[in-house]
């Protein structure tokens, strides 16, 4: 897209009553001037910290590359699915590559304690690269052993015919009395309604539109 967001997080991946991913808040986004962004200083630019790439860490004085480009997003995306594995927030912000390593590392460890997919834990470790270079990133991720491995549907979700996903029974709705039956895997283009298979289900969610944005800036948001 030519966008740097410079902000993905967990709060930022909203998921909306079809059980599809968007990316938002865009406040904090840029566009790339051939493909990559002048580095001027963390005041520049809005990021946090515990999802932050190390490259936004260094010292603009010292360094000899004052530039960076969108891998910066693709290590926030690595921290996210880190902390939605192992339920922490597992990294301090920092640009120490010995530091970063051992984070990574210790996140390494707690993925397969977890009993993490050996390719799944292999696809958070490459998006967690310390130099941008060697980091994963673009249509490439498409090609990852952990997505051919499941048999990941790219078409079918990008065009939004079912969720990346099948619904599988969410496990703190289950501990309070509710439990949640997972559909059929798609074979055509159905679209499953959330809402209206919670409904189905009994469980009633608030409405929360706190987070409805101006027409006008709807296409600021994206599929990710």
């Amino acid at each position: 897209m030519g966008v740097v967001h410079h902000d993905m997080k967990p709060a930022n991946v909203l998921i909306d009553s079809e059980g599809h991913c968007r990316v938002s808040d865009f406040g904090g986004a840029r566009f790339l001037s051939n493909g990559r962004l002048s580095f001027t200083g963390l005041k520049d630019i809005i990021i946090t910290r515990s999802y932050a790439a190390p490259e936004l860490f260094r010292n603009v004085k010292d360094s000899a590359d004052p530039y960076y480009d969108e891998a910066i997003d693709y290590w926030s995306l690595g921290a996210t699915m880190a902390i939605l594995i192992i339920d922490r927030e597992s990294f301090t912000g920092t640009g120490d590559f010995d530091k970063i390593q051992a984070q990574v590392e210790r996140v390494k460890r707690r993925m397969i304690r977890r009993g993490s997919d050996e390719l799944l834990v292999q696809f958070v470790m490459d998006l967690l690269q310390f130099y941008p270079s060697k980091r994963l990133r673009g249509s490439v991720i498409k090609e990852h052993p952990y997505f051919i491995g499941i048999g990941f549907d790219w078409h079918s979700v990008s065009s939004m015919r079912y969720p990346p996903f099948s619904y599988h029974k969410n496990t703190f709705a289950r501990a309070h009395g509710y439990g949640i039956s997972s559909p059929p895997p798609a074979k055509n283009d159905t679209r499953y309604n959330l809402m209206k298979m919670l409904e189905d289900e009994g469980i009633e969610l608030p409405i929360d539109d706190s987070f409805d944005v101006d027409a006008e800036v709807q296409g600021m948001t994206c599929d990710l």
